[in-house]
This record gives structure tokens, C-alpha cells and sequence, in this order.
């Protein structure tokens, strides 16, 4: 009898290897920062090749989906750009504006929606939801934050807030 429980556990294991190597082979993009004088976002194949300039700027975020990269770009006066730009490379287009906090950012499970934290350095912030398709931005709170993540099915979002 031993024998026959191997063969019947076979399938299902090659079943579920197959599944992993799936995503392996599907092919991902990776985004990195070139030249720390003078930061360069660049976005590439997951094996490296197919490196495409997106624009100065660092800390870029690849979309799950793998076709856009949210980055800072610094604007005039020092002040900061959240930028979004697509995968296949060149400029992004402006998500907000005169920023001189630190970048805290992430994307919804779709790749829909960027979540954000806006405001001072020191002080009080706003939790953004910004939708890619419109540019609409909706305040979800405002308080100290110490982190924020969307639900596995982007329904939801959850944070930590001190008021």
C-alpha cells in the first residue's frame, strides 16, 4: 500500500511546482537608481536587460502589475515631485507637488491607486489616496502615521494613526 500513496501525491506536488514557475517565467520589471551625485531612475527586465531612463529622481516603486514606477523627483527649489512614469521608460507625469517630507508610498493590489502620506517633515500628515486614471485625491485621515498597507483585494486599507 505505500506505494501507491507516492504516485497519488505526484501530481499535486507537480501540479503546485508548476504553478510557482509560472510567475518565474511570466516576467517581471525592477526599477534602481544610477549615480548617487546625480540620482537617475531606470527601469529594466527582472534579469536585468531592457534598461530603459525614466528621469532623475530616486526610491522608485514598480506597480504589482509591472508597467508604471511611482519616484521623487526633485523640482525647483529643492521642493520634490511624487512622479509616476510608465514601465517601458521616459518622463513621468506629476502626482503632487512642493513635497519636503520623507517618501512614504504604496501601491493598491491593482495598480490603481497609490497610497501616500502628505505634509510637514515634523507634524501632523494626511493618509492620500490618489487614483492614477483621474489624478483624484481623497484624504483617508490626518494624524501621526507609522505605517499603512492596502488589503490583499484592495478593498481596504489599513493604518496606524496617533492623533
Amino acid at each position: 500500500m505505500p506505494t501507491l500513496a507516492k504516485p497519488k501525491l505526484l501530481l499535486p506536488a507537480l501540479v503546485i511546482a508548476l504553478l510557482l514557475a509560472l510567475p518565474a517565467g511570466a516576467g517581471a520589471t525592477l526599477s534602481y537608481v544610477k549615480n548617487p551625485f546625480n540620482s537617475t531612475v531606470f527601469v529594466a527586465n527582472d534579469d536585468g536587460s531592457g534598461a530603459k531612463k525614466v528621469e532623475t529622481g530616486h526610491n522608485p516603486r514598480v506597480a504589482p502589475n509591472g508597467l508604471a514606477v511611482v519616484y521623487l523627483h526633485e523640482g525647483a527649489k529643492n521642493a520634490q515631485e511624487l512622479k509616476v512614469a510608465p514601465a517601458t521608460g521616459g518622463p513621468g507625469k506629476t502626482l503632487m507637488a512642493n513635497l519636503r517630507e520623507a517618501f512614504y508610498v504604496t501601491w493598491s493590489p491593482d495598480s490603481k491607486t497609490i497610497a501616500a502620506l502628505r505634509g510637514p517633515e515634523l507634524g501632523k500628515r494626511k493618509l492620500v489616496l490618489i487614483d492614477l486614471a483621474t489624478g483624484l485625491q481623497s484624504v483617508v485621515a490626518t494624524g501621526f502615521f507609522s505605517g499603512f498597507s492596502f488589503s490583499p483585494d484592495g478593498t481596504e486599507i489599513a493604518y496606524a494613526v496617533a492623533k
